[in-house]
């Protein structure tokens, strides 16, 4: 944003008077600089100015930034381990912040480095997946570092799938037989009734009172009749 807002000419002063920045334009780029900084670092240099006076002071303040970081950073980039780690976007993450820090002090970490120490810090279980990786990156298939976060972030995925289905007991899921809900001919056996006869086709019961020739017939109704003398 410094350079968008081309505050650079207030702390490079141009070779042509004429492309001199403004009293105003000094003012806004020391107001963003102390914006930007720490607060402590804003009262300690509260006396400076002008832009260029505040980022001397900030250049000869940070000019041996890296010496001090640089062991450190070297201590804890030879201790990260993927092994270390549940899930395989936390080691990326730290990965790459390593990266962007030790660029900063000057040492480049390359795509063959970062993948060589990915696969030597594999956990002893995963001794089969690891060599598998080797020989992918031996056979110039895994050139990138990238390339090879995805392809373990695919088999973590794959490996929670097999997890996730095996939380449940084997055999507590009853599985339908074949011919559950099956139409036998022609008929639900879901329906309610199947099964019995007709009452009015096939000689089954008739409702009391009403049938003829059957049980629980009228009174009076299916007798005899006396024959007239």
């Amino acid at each position: 944003m410094f350079v968008g807002k081309d505050y650079t000419t207030t702390i490079y002063p141009p070779t042509d008077k004429k492309d001199e920045p403004s009293a105003k334009t000094k003012a806004n780029a020391l107001m963003f600089l102390r914006q930007h900084i720490d607060q402590s670092l804003v009262w300690e240099y509260l006396q400076l100015k002008t832009p260029k006076e505040l980022w001397d002071a900030l250049k000869g303040h940070f000019r041996n930034i890296h010496d001090t970081l640089l062991p450190e950073l070297t201590v804890q980039w030879n201790e990260i381990r993927l092994l270390d780690y549940k899930r395989v976007n936390d080691f990326n993450s730290d990965m790459l912040r390593f990266k962007a820090r030790l660029n900063f002090c000057g040492k480049e970490l390359t795509e063959d480095y970062m993948i060589q120490k990915t696969l030597s810090t594999f956990p002893t279980s995963a001794l089969i997946l690891a060599n598998q990786y080797r020989l992918e990156y031996d056979n110039k298939r895994i050139t990138t570092f990238h390339k090879l976060i995805t392809m373990l972030q695919v088999s973590e995925r794959h490996d929670q799938v097999l997890l996730n289905n095996n939380v449940r007991p084997v055999g507590t899921k009853k599985i339908p037989e074949a011919n559950y809900g099956k139409v036998k001919d022609g008929k639900n056996p879901k329906a309610k009734g199947t099964g019995r006869a007709d009452p009015y086709t096939h000689g089954g019961n008739t409702p009391r009172g009403k049938g003829y020739g059957g049980r629980g017939m009228g009174r009076g109704m299916g007798r005899a009749r006396p024959s007239n003398v």
